[in-house]
């Protein structure tokens, strides 16, 4: 509980402490985008669904410090023997971009954030074991909240005058370490 409160508490007296934060940001943008999940561990590649909003310009000194916030799911599931495996994870992310200024269309950018990191596994076991013993069940599962920090790095890249695509590579640390590759599409409002 101390991490959730934590993690909604800091962002809001960063906005209290620095008002500069508050005037600046604005709801830019919202999209949707779609990764290659690459967990560490015994858990197999996946596909994973994310929504983004684009925040702007995190401090009007810095135009090419912008922020952003997003939602991201993905789950996968598998056997072992007798055992059925099942994994979600639901983040909750702030990230900061900085775009580099290299000219023409495409926005290159770095930057990284933390996250919320909401996670539940589960273990079904089923063994039938012959007439005389019969078939054994059993269950087991467990969820988890962790506040993970991530690297991100990519690009922006305009499709219109209210459309960008962006591409991206996310290192995630918390939960469970992921590599993602993702890419998606979000629509200008401003």
């Amino acid at each position: 509980m101390k991490k959730i409160i934590l993690f909604f508490a800091l962002p809001l007296l960063c906005i209290t402490l620095f008002p500069c934060f508050s005037n600046a940001l604005g709801f830019e943008g919202i999209g949707g985008k779609v990764s290659l999940v690459m967990p560490e561990g015994n858990a197999n590649n996946n596909i994973g669904l994310g929504v983004i909003a684009d925040l702007g310009t995190i401090l009007p000194q810095i135009n090419a410090l912008k922020g952003e916030i997003s939602a991201e799911y993905w789950g996968d599931s598998y056997d072992v023997g007798y055992y059925e495996w099942s994994w979600s994870s639901i983040s909750l992310n702030g990230t900061a971009k900085y775009h580099f200024p290299i000219g023409g269309n495409i926005s290159p950018f770095a930057g990284g954030g933390l996250g919320l990191i909401i996670s539940r596994w589960s273990s079904d076991y089923k063994a039938d074991l012959g007439y005389e013993w019969g078939v054994i069940t059993g269950d087991l599962s467990d969820s988890d909240i962790d506040i993970g920090a991530h690297l991100v790095g990519g690009a922006d890249i305009p499709l219109g005058s209210n459309l960008k695509f962006v591409a991206e590579a996310k290192l995630s640390f918390g939960g469970t370490d992921t590599l993602q590759l993702s890419g998606g599409l979000v629509f200008k409002l401003k």
